[in-house]
């Protein structure tokens, strides 16, 4: 650190004037000072003063030797009041100037105090947090460069918010000014529930994937698909769970997590389209999951009902009854949502309870399987480890119309529970940490504990064996069957397959099964109660879809989610009441499998687009394992089932389309934009290798607009011929001195804004220059990059070019700039002119009536559309004139005229519309090119099209040129409406042309002398001038009626004709005509007829 503070300029005002000051108002970020105090070489005095200067944390302490403290020369950096030093922490720093000069000695004569000004602040984190993510009442920020680089009014605009600590993780603090915050949205404190990754995703995580599969279909499984599919099936589902896990632990750990879970990471990597498609249909599914773990318990306790003789309505309960699961299914669900009502706390203390159960039915199960085979377990298949079993398992068997399919989609979801804990991020004490290690070590447990059942009950159990009776319930009384007499009875089978309770058949004491069964569907259908409302609530929040924010409204100190709460649990309880576990698990796979296909796309998709932002603490991952993952992901969805995979598909591209088209307000920073970058920049850079083809050109513009709110139908006209297709530029020379103040401020930002509310394809260039002409030229040689360069440059006419000569000749001077830099050039006039500055302030405002736009236009006329994007509106109710979505209006209210002037190329065309072109010279064809790519435009896609041309000759050789042109378009595949030549263009003009042209050359000629017209000029270009005069009679005998007149634009020779006299030129060409374009090619084909 160096400082330098011998100048006197530096001395800072006495404690007194500054706590003087400070009585009155917040106190100044300028005036923020740093105490410095010289600590002498004394050895005998160094321990003393280090004593009171030196406050180090310990992990800095113990790198800093005392040894080396004192024998170095210190500066000691107080902060706080001056008078005060005690109430302020300070570090020592070694002395590395000379800071002897302007220092205030003290009561120690061995201690100095000197003192700087600075507002600069050390590197915190708050300085990096999002703005909207603001809680605090006086949110910190960093000082603006314009703070930090100006000195005038940088004490204006900010006050010292906290007091500087060099042991603190905050050095400097720069708030707003309090009324400013009055007009912040912040927050009321809000007190989360926070937990550890244990608690918070790991028994989560493990709870839920340890659902009602384990117990009630893990055996059936086994049993369908044969001990080694069904192997295949566990492993592949893992494989899924494993590189899911992976992607999503990179991905949490590039960044801070918030709630929403997979949501969040999802939506932040690929943006709001991807985003809330899977927020939406991860919710949903969440709320189905929760629904299929019901339905596993009713089906629990309908089966302890019909064996202990339960009756339920006065009869008993049939073990295939849906009735019975449905309703049990609505009374449980309906207390699990009260269970989540409760809290977070709550929610976790069940969790727990539930977890013991559940460990002890699988150590339970697991010591079943090593006990002597009792007569009840051999007659329902049990025949302990059994080399026989294996064999006879082995291969698939499946019964009852099953199929691979169907079988895989009925398991699937039972390790779909690995984003249980990031559901619920927004609860965790570290997301990044917490969601990766817990997710991860649940998958590893869970997934050993799934392969080892599956190949204990699949060793162990027989899949399809007779029972020789069973017993039969009525009433009171207990019926014998004796199934050898009712084969087709399902009741006389058992085994793997026919048994959904083989687990507890196999375990050493049934009732712990059940209780784990209990443990395990409550819990799992509890997680998932819990997760779909967070997830959900965080989709509203972000106002993705604005018609939902309904449900983005927490409740409480820990801002639950009721509301949403209540939507899951009426979705559940629809699912719930198709009763069959069977049905349900399929429909949420697909989902799932969407889900966790987008995880692994996205960190695929983050990584290959190697954005400087990608940089996750987490290694241990693999961008084409990734890819892997997301395609392993798709294909098994359409493995379970095609119809219901392409049903997921459209469902989650219609979100993604909708969520596309609307265009939510946010901005992210996703992987999508990196690639749009990415693939950008590549595209440029081929380009730049390809070689220029006729065929392939593109009118590529630079247009002059300035301001383009005071230009808009120069943007306008731009806009119709390179919409989409090729480059547009609008640029605005800002008059200035670049040496003295080279600041746009907001100007270019407004631009954008102004050309995007526009429906312009445009890019906004802005540069500051001392003339417009040498802005201009600046323009004209360095704006674009590499092929993506204007080849032609658009700018309207200067109409007041008789009263500013001075300025004329610079507009002149332009024209061969711009052909000297071989551009093409195009000169739009309209007769009541283009500049619209006059109405509007210098500046362009914030859009801040976004509210009215549905107010009455000036023209009520007007359709709808054309209202909407009008330049100028005002309150119908008010004539005051307020800010619109083009400018400020300025002391008055656009009369009908002016309005349809700046929409002359907006606004949609009849069927009349003409298009003349008036093709006088052979420029390369770009007077032809032009046209023709606006009437592809659809508001001028039936315009008749006429062309034009003119020969100094008689008819003969009009119709000679008539049969030549009329070939060139026909080769051209040009197609047009009339084609005309004229002869006589070398006649003499009447009377009222040339009084008119001479009353113009007379009024120029009345500006000084260095601007006037000679005689031997005007006597070289004088057939010129006849011609032009003449031509402006055809112009307004046949086009006077038009839409756009393009005519060719005159050279204008250097050294041969000047400023004045050619803008006379120009002027009685274009006079009292509709809207003329002049537009001159470089003289390079940009046409041709071959293939």
């Amino acid at each position: 650190m160096m400082f330098n503070i011998n100048n006197s300029e530096n001395e800072i005002p006495s404690d007194a004037t500054i706590n003087d000051t400070n009585s009155g108002m917040g106190r100044s970020v300028s005036s923020a000072r740093f105490q410095i105090a010289k600590v002498s070489n004394n050895n005998t005095n160094t321990e003393n003063s280090l004593g009171k200067a030196i406050s180090i944390p310990n992990s800095l302490s113990q790198t800093v030797g005392r040894t080396s403290i004192s024998n170095t020369t210190n500066i000691k950096i107080l902060v706080g009041d001056d008078a005060n030093e005690s109430g302020s922490t300070s570090s020592v720093l070694p002395r590395t100037t000379d800071i002897n000069t302007n220092c205030t000695s003290t009561e120690d004569e061995n201690k100095e105090i000197c003192s700087y000004d600075t507002i600069d602040a050390l590197p915190h984190v708050d300085h990096y947090r999002n703005l909207f993510s603001i809680t605090s009442p006086e949110p910190k920020s960093r000082p603006t460069l314009e703070a930090l680089h100006e000195t005038a009014s940088a004490s204006g605009r900010f006050r010292l918010g906290s007091t500087i600590d060099l042991n603190s993780e905050l050095l400097s603090t720069l708030t707003p000014q309090i009324d400013q915050l009055s007009q912040l949205d912040v927050r009321p404190k809000i007190d989360v529930v926070k937990f550890g990754w244990i608690i918070g995703v790991f028994i989560r995580c493990v709870l839920n994937i340890f659902g009602v599969m384990l117990f009630l279909r893990l055996s059936w499984v086994t049993g369908q698909a044969g001990l080694g599919l069904a192997a295949i099936i566990v492993l592949t589902s893992t494989a899924v769970t494993v590189l899911t896990g992976l992607s999503m632990s990179a991905i949490c750990t590039n960044g801070e997590v918030k709630g929403g879970g997979t949501y969040y990471l999802i939506s932040r990597s690929l943006g709001p389209e991807f985003g809330g498609a899977i927020g939406l249909v991860f919710s949903f599914a969440n709320a189905v999951a929760a629904a299929m773990y019901t339905i596993g318990f009713a089906e629990t306790i309908r089966d302890l009902l019909k064996e202990n003789n339960v009756k339920i309505l006065g009869t008993v309960a049939d073990g295939e009854s849906v009735n019975i699961v449905r309703i049990i299914g609505v009374i449980t669900i309906t207390i699990i949502l009260g269970i989540a009502l409760i809290g977070m706390r709550g929610e976790t203390v069940v969790q727990i309870i539930l977890l013991i159960a559940l460990s002890a039915s699988l150590l339970n199960f697991f010591i079943g399987s090593l006990l002597p085979v009792t007569e009840y377990k051999r007659r329902h298949g049990f025949e302990g480890y059994s080399w026989k079993v294996i064999k006879e398992n082995f291969g698939p068997r499946f019964a009852n119309g099953e199929s691979f399919q169907h079988v895989f989609g009925v398991f699937f979801p039972s390790v779909t529970g690995i984003l249980a804990g990031a559901n619920i991020s927004g609860n965790l004490k570290n997301p990044s940490k917490a969601i990766p290690l817990g997710t991860n070590a649940a998958i590893v447990l869970t997934s050993s504990v799934y392969f080892i059942f599956c190949i204990i009950s699949g060793c162990t159990t027989r899949r399809d064996v007779t029972l020789d009776y069973y017993e039969r319930s009525n009433g009171s009384v207990i019926q014998i069957i004796n199934c050898s007499s009712n084969t087709d009875d399902l009741d006389c089978k058992s085994g793997l397959i026919y048994n959904y309770q083989t687990m507890r058949m196999i375990s050493a004491f049934g009732p712990i099964i059940t209780a784990g069964i209990f443990a395990a569907t409550l819990s799992s259908a509890l997680a998932s109660l819990v997760g779909a409302p967070k997830i959900f609530q965080a989709v509203c929040r972000d106002m993705i879809f604005p018609s939902l924010k309904y449900f983005s409204a927490g409740s409480g100190k820990s801002d639950e989610p009721h509301r949403a709460y209540f939507l899951t649990y009426f979705i559940a309880v629809l699912f719930t009441a198709i009763g069959q576990l069977n049905h349900v698990a399929p429909i949420i796979s697909n989902f799932f499998l969407m889900t966790y296909a987008l995880v692994n796309y996205s960190c695929f998709d983050a990584s290959l687009a190697k954005a400087s932002g990608w940089r996750p603490a987490f290694r241990y991952y693999n961008k084409w394992l990734a890819l892997v993952g997301a395609l392993l992901c798709v294909g098994i969805m359409f493995i379970i089932n095609w119809y219901t995979a392409l049903i997921t598909l459209v469902i989650s591209g219609g979100i993604f389309l909708y969520v596309r088209t609307t265009k939510p307000e946010v901005n992210w920073g996703s992987s999508v934009e990196a690639h749009t970058y990415r693939r950008a920049l590549d595209a440029t850079l081929k380009l730049e290798g390809v070689q220029e083809h006729v065929k392939n050109f593109r009118p590529q513009m630079l247009v002059l607009t300035g301001n383009p709110v005071a230009r808009p139908a120069l943007v306008d006209l731009g806009s119709l011929v390179s919409h989409g297709y090729s480059l547009m530029i609008c640029g605005h020379v800002i008059l200035d001195d670049p040496l003295v103040n080279i600041k746009i401020s907001d100007q270019k930002e407004n631009g954008e804004a102004w050309l995007k509310k526009r429906n312009a394809k445009a890019f906004y260039q802005t540069i500051i220059a001392p003339t417009i002409r040498h802005g201009t030229i600046a323009l004209l040689q360095c704006v674009g990059v590499g092929k993506m360069r204007p080849n032609v440059v658009f700018l309207g006419f200067k109409n007041d070019w008789l009263t500013k000569p001075q300025s004329t000749v610079d507009y002149f001077n332009i024209l061969h700039d711009a052909l000297d830099l071989n551009y093409g050039v195009g000169i739009l006039r309209l007769q009541s002119g283009l500049d619209f500055t006059d109405f509007f302030g210098q500046d362009l405002p914030g859009d801040q009536d976004d509210d009215d736009d549905n107010e009455d236009s000036v023209d009520e006329e007007k359709p709808e559309e054309f209202v909407s994007s009008s330049p100028l509106r005002r309150n119908s109710k008010c004539s005051q004139p307020r800010q619109s979505n083009v400018g400020m209006l300025k002391n008055t209210i656009l009369n009908k005229g002016a309005l349809i002037t700046m929409n002359v190329f907006h606004s949609k065309h009849s069927l009349s519309t003409i298009i003349d072109v008036w093709w006088l010279f052979d420029d390369g064809g770009l007077t032809l090119l032009l046209p023709y790519l606006l009437r592809r435009r659809k508001r001028w896609r039936h315009s008749q099209f006429r062309i034009f041309s003119c020969v100094s000759g008689e008819n003969v050789d009009a119709e000679k040129q008539h049969l030549a042109m009329a070939s060139l378009l026909k080769k051209f595949r040009i197609n047009y409406t009339d084609l005309h030549v004229l002869h006589g263009l070398n006649k003499t003009p009447n009377e009222h042309e040339s009084e008119r042209f001479n009353q113009i050359l007379q009024t120029w000629n009345q500006n000084e002398d260095k601007y006037r017209i000679t005689d031997s000029e005007y006597e070289a270009n004088k057939e010129k001038m006849r011609r032009g005069l003449k031509l402006h009679e055809y112009l307004l005998e046949y086009s006077s009626k038009s839409t756009l007149i393009v005519l060719t634009l005159p050279i204008p020779r250097k050294q041969l004709i000047s400023a004045g006299l050619y803008l006379a030129y120009l002027d009685a060409i274009s006079y009292n005509l509709p809207p003329v374009l002049f537009l001159r090619g470089n003289q390079k084909n940009v046409l041709t007829y071959y293939s």
